[in-house]
């Protein structure tokens, strides 16, 4: 069980956490997603067969 009553305590917990979203185009994902990501957060995601930000190259 996690004990996260302490913000600093979550901090922890999302750095070392990966974020996968599942419908990641839908719009509140994608900017959820984006803000994340351009944060140095590491996000993956699963959508239709299009290409997003999230996938490597």
């Amino acid at each position: 069980m996690l004990n996260l009553k302490s913000p600093q305590a979550l901090e922890e917990y999302v750095l070392k956490e990966k974020f996968h979203f599942i419908r990641i185009k839908a719009s509140r994902m994608n900017n959820l997603a984006q803000i994340l990501f351009d944060n140095g957060y590491e996000v993956q995601g699963s959508d239709i067969k299009e290409e997003l930000f999230t996938q490597k190259n």
